[in-house]
């Protein structure tokens, strides 16, 4: 797969592969008929049409990539100084943060986030809206 003019062997399947994966999903294929059709393997598949089955890896992944001797201030420092590039290069994820935080709060009740009810933050949040976008594949729905 190329992504921005190099080829990234990471990835087995490119961007419109993973758009006819999604459509042939709908049409009723099964996850053996597309592996086969796509050369990959059934887990890949699932990956990439299931959006609870891929949240579930990336936790999994992140959770992997963690050193079990790193103490924890140097982990505070690392996520800090990463959320804060985040927030540079994309905005909204600040919103996200924010929103995560006070949802999470347990000192004070959230019922409003910079003039907006937390029913408006809720449904800004169900639609995606306040995610950030991956720069490696869009998933178009």
């Amino acid at each position: 797969m190329k992504i921005n003019g190099m080829t990234d062997k990471r990835y087995k399947l490119s961007q419109q592969d993973v758009n006819d994966i999604r459509e042939f999903k709908k049409l009723g294929f099964t996850n053996k008929e597309l592996a086969l059709a796509f050369a990959v393997s059934t887990a890949t598949i699932v990956y990439w049409h299931n959006d609870e089955s891929r949240a579930k890896q990336r936790l999994k992944n992140a959770k992997r990539r963690l050193e079990p001797h790193e103490d924890m201030e140097h982990k505070r420092v690392r996520d800090s100084q990463k959320r804060k590039e985040n927030w540079e290069e994309t905005p909204v994820s600040f919103l996200r943060h924010r929103y995560h935080s006070r949802i999470s709060d347990k000192r004070a009740e959230f019922k409003s986030m910079y003039g907006q009810d937390k029913e408006v933050w809720d449904k800004i949040a169900d639609k995606g809206l306040l995610n950030r976008p991956n720069a490696k594949i869009v998933i178009e729905e």
